[in-house]
């Protein structure tokens, strides 16, 4: 009652809403308002309106409403939108339209740009395992009757007696669909003990001549029952680099004492100028990732040969200069290099002994030798 006459006071001195005579009626004098109409219902009291209606929200607080705003949870003041899909850059996954993700796409401002520009340099050749009928090496030597033959069409066919085999797993690979698992135990019959890839020959076109400068990139994986702890007396290596004629290795790369040593040596064979050096520590069951810069000469002044890896970082990806030296890096009474891939003992170790390696390349430039074999160009 005391509201009615407060709403009769209110129109008789005319401060009452408009809707006011309406609001506070009794049609049926049970004691009890009429419901107020719902369009007589104030949604914002405290913010005054046209209709008391609310004005549209601003959810991110951006200075945008929602009914205008092209990214409502997302605060972005600057509303762009690079593809006008309507979706602002700031909440948009493919920003640019072109069909690939932001995360996935090299310029995701662009359109017309999805990938990287392709690396500077040239791939020489590659002998990474991929090619089944063509394997880009020459020779092959493991146990007979596999001493020196010829790989190519071979190795995915017999796997050279389960000696040299291209697999998919165990470990799977580094790059592309193969890698190469190779295995040595005491029942050789092939000069020490030993299955390696090679380039023999002469006038091979895929070694190293003189006045040569390349890069190469390779994984190496040291598989469970490789023996790490062996000393490094002798011979050891999982990568060389060997004259030719013959002759001991220019470069080399040895798994042993549980770390890895890099030697190199040239010159003469009676003032072969050689060095080796602790490069990292060993950490097996994983790729550990392998650059090398080589330039072949006679001239002290000009030959050179250096080493990145990603030993010293638990083999994780990340490259980083190991050695460098300027030195002759070619026997003067050599006509070329040839690479030897694989693993490489001597007749006195015992047991067997398993490791694999990916990704091989020789190139003019480290960053296409390391797109190749890692996936990801390294400019040193």
């Amino acid at each position: 009652m005391r509201l009615l006459l407060l709403s009769l006071l209110l129109i008789l001195l005319g401060t009452a809403p408009a809707f006011a005579q309406d609001s506070y009626l009794d049609t049926d004098g049970d004691g009890y308002f009429d419901p107020v109409p719902a369009e007589q219902i104030d949604e914002c009291p405290d913010e005054p309106g046209p209709n008391q209606g609310c004005p549209p929200p601003d959810t991110d607080g951006d200075g945008f409403t929602d009914d205008v705003d092209n990214c409502v949870d997302v605060s972005n003041q600057s509303q762009i939108d690079t593809d006008s899909d309507g979706e602002g850059n700031a909440c948009d996954s493919d920003d640019d339209g072109d069909g690939r993700t932001d995360a996935d796409d090299y310029d995701p401002l662009d359109a017309n740009v999805q990938d990287p520009p392709a690396p500077p340099g040239e791939v020489l050749w590659t002998g990474d395992g991929e090619n089944a009928t063509n394997q880009d090496w020459t020779d092959i030597h493991t146990k007979k009757p596999y001493c020196g033959v010829t790989p190519q069409s071979g190795i995915a066919p017999n796997n050279h007696g389960g000696y040299h085999s291209r697999v998919t797993s165990n470990p799977a690979p580094m790059q592309g669909a193969y890698a190469y698992r190779v295995k040595v135990d005491d029942s050789y019959d092939c000069f020490q003990e030993r299955t390696e890839l090679s380039q023999l020959g002469s006038n091979n076109p895929k070694q190293f001549n003189p006045g040569d400068e390349n890069y190469e990139a390779f994984g190496i994986y040291l598989l469970a029952d490789y023996n790490s702890a062996d000393g490094c007396s002798g011979a050891r290596t999982s990568f060389q680099h060997k004259p030719v004629p013959s002759d001991n290795p220019t470069t080399s790369l040895k798994a042993c004492n549980n770390t890895w040593q890099w030697t190199t040596q040239g010159g003469s064979p009676t003032n072969p100028d050689k060095h080796t050096d602790t490069i990292g520590p060993v950490t097996e069951g994983t790729w550990c990732r392998f650059l090398l810069h080589t330039k072949y000469t006679t001239s002290a002044a000009s030959g050179l040969t250096e080493v990145w890896s990603d030993i010293d970082n638990g083999c994780n990806g990340t490259l980083t200069l190991q050695g460098s030296r300027a030195k002759p890096t070619l026997y003067n009474n050599s006509t070329a290099i040839r690479v030897n891939m694989g693993l490489y003992r001597e007749a006195s170790d015992s047991g067997t002994e398993t490791l694999s390696n990916d990704g091989y390349a020789v190139g003019t430039t480290p960053e296409i030798v390391t797109e190749h074999a890692f996936g990801t160009p390294f400019t040193p």
